[in-house]
């Protein structure tokens, strides 16, 4: 008996919906023919793939060493399919963002990508960095763009820009007023912030708890657009990433806090994992989003003929 690709696909399916059930439904066949799919694959390679955790199936350590060349082996035929006799770049890329970069940075450069490769289609989620990693390691996404640290092993990081957090308030808050502030300037404020464990509320707390004891958080809302829009009404302050701001600072609606003593840069960076095949489409991007910032929309990005089944040199962690 030979390995095929329908047994390769349901493995797939299964570890990433977790359900036999599921992945029939996905793929368009019977659960029947799902489950000999999978129990002929795992009695080919002598071995079980997977372990039962209540109604839920979950790669065991076969499994999890198997996945990525499956995963790149599937990627692959993928390619093959959509190749044409053009220089056309295909495929679907599944990106992961976190809410700051998904929502205002990735946005226009995907636009601009999408504009010279109209073949590619791209699926992006914009979730907390910690569920970018979780994706990305679970090969779920193909890549994540994050503004929070990733030490996972397995999982390369590249630093990618510099995001600098603003704190700011409605224009006739008494705060406003102030041409500079310090940071007992800040010990009575009404603050709207993220939930615990986002980046951006990590970054605030570890600037300011050092020097204040407490601060008062009044509302709490891993919405952006629901933080602006308090703080706009008055009475209160916020911090978020100054790529969430600029409309409203231009305009005039929020106005940025000048506060003295707060270490507000962090790095963002791009992720994805180290023993994964990275698609032509994956590639061609992260190369893309790679150039300096106002480039990226200046730069031919076409693949070279034939690059879709070309090796890869192995990412670093």
């Amino acid at each position: 008996m030979r390995i095929t690709l329908k047994q390769l696909t349901v493995f797939d399916v299964v570890a990433r919906t977790g359900s036999v059930r599921r992945a029939a439904d996905e793929i368009a066949v019977s659960q029947s023919a799902a489950s000999i799919s999978l129990r002929d694959f795992e009695a080919h390679l002598g071995v079980a793939l997977f372990e039962r955790r209540g109604r839920r199936l979950v790669l065991n350590e076969h499994g999890r060493r198997l996945m990525p060349r499956v995963h790149g082996l599937l990627a692959q035929a993928r390619e093959i399919e959509l190749a044409r006799d053009d220089d056309q770049l295909r495929g679907t890329l599944r990106i992961g963002a976190a809410t700051s970069l998904g929502t205002y940075v990735l946005p226009p450069l995907l636009g601009a990508f999408l504009r010279q490769h109209p073949e590619v289609n791209v699926e992006l989620s914009v979730l907390r960095s910690t569920e970018v990693i979780g994706l990305v390691e679970d090969m779920v996404l193909d890549c994540g763009f994050i503004d929070s640290p990733c030490n996972r092993a397995g999982i390369a990081v590249t630093p990618w820009r510099e995001d600098r957090l603003a704190i700011f308030a409605a224009p006739d808050h008494p705060l406003a007023a102030r041409q500079r502030l310090g940071l007992a300037d800040l010990k009575d404020a009404a603050w709207v912030l993220p939930p615990a464990g986002s980046a951006t509320r990590s970054t605030v707390t570890t600037a300011i708890l050092g020097q204040l004891p407490n601060i008062r958080i009044a509302l709490t809302t891993p919405n952006q657009e629901a933080i602006k829009r308090t703080v706009a009404a008055g009475g209160s302050i916020g911090c978020m990433s100054r790529n969430a701001l600029a409309g409203e600072f231009r305009s005039g609606a929020l106005k940025e806090l000048a506060v003295e003593g707060m270490a507000l840069d962090r790095m963002t960076s791009i992720i994805a994992r180290s023993d994964a095949y990275e698609s032509a489409a994956c590639r061609a991007f992260l190369d893309y989003a790679r150039l300096p910032s106002g480039d990226a929309a200046r730069a031919p990005t076409r693949r070279r003929r034939g690059s879709q089944a070309a090796a890869l040199p192995a990412r670093t962690a």
